[in-house]
């Protein structure tokens, strides 16, 4: 009985006596906004057939200013033997490295890097491969709120048969992907699957395409992405994901 009326004298005291105590307090109140969806714009690619080492795609566009990351995606294709990417800068700066493809018996590569970029309209791209090769290209993206430059899922995929590239990866909700591929037929045209496909490029050598995914409410587990050339010879792809 003792107890019960302690308890019941605490929960008077807090009724009455701690209330008018607590009259001159506020207490602060937060909110939590929801994360700012990401989205993503096509820009433009362009191409060069220079036999080089290092393309300098100079001024190329990189879209409206702001909350801006840069994703390049890069192919090139050397007819006489295996290559790499082995860097990029976009305005002087180095961009980072998100998915190479690097396949070894691939005469065409691709490949994806990324820069926070926020300010400006355009900027020289510098590609460096590991040797010369005959033909490279550069397709940008601007990506607007995204919170981290390392990408949730890639995906990367080589066919010298049958051509249809398999490039699938997880997406967050409200995130964002990528997409980019070649085929060594110059004459060569794909069909994306999952990704909307932008203008696709081609030089006197080979044929490129890229494709992207713009924010969704719902997460992709997997998000079903391919690219399925047309044409025969080397078809190479890359894919990646973000938010």
């Amino acid at each position: 009985m003792r107890t019960l009326a302690r308890i019941l004298s605490l929960i008077a005291a807090l009724t009455f006596g701690v209330q008018p105590a607590l009259a001159g307090f506020v207490i602060n109140s937060f909110s939590f906004a929801a994360p700012v969806a990401a989205t993503i714009s096509f820009v433009s690619c362009t191409t060069d057939a220079a036999n080089l080492t290092t393309y300098t795609f100079t001024a190329h566009a990189t879209g409206t200013a702001g909350t801006r990351k840069t994703i390049v995606g890069v192919s090139a294709e050397d007819a006489s033997s295996d290559f790499s990417v082995a860097s990029m800068t976009v305005g002087g700066v180095s961009a980072t490295e998100v998915v190479d493809s690097a396949n070894a018996s691939s005469l065409v590569q691709s490949a994806l890097y990324i820069i926070d970029n926020p300010s400006g309209t355009t900027a020289d791209i510098v590609v460096t491969f590991s040797e010369d090769v005959t033909s490279a290209a550069v397709c940008v993206f601007a990506a607007y709120d995204i919170s981290s430059e390392t990408a949730v899922a890639t995906a990367s995929d080589y066919q010298s048969v049958s051509e249809n590239l398999v490039l699938s990866l997880n997406v967050s909700a409200d995130g964002v992907a990528v997409g980019q591929s070649a085929n060594t037929g110059a004459s060569a045209i794909t069909t994306w699957t999952g990704l909307v496909e932008n203008a696709p490029e081609s030089s006197a050598e080979y044929a490129i395409s890229s494709a992207h995914y713009d924010e969704d409410a719902t997460a992709s587990s997997p998000l079903t992405a391919g690219s399925d050339w047309n044409g025969s010879g080397d078809a190479i792809g890359v894919s990646a994901s973000f938010r």
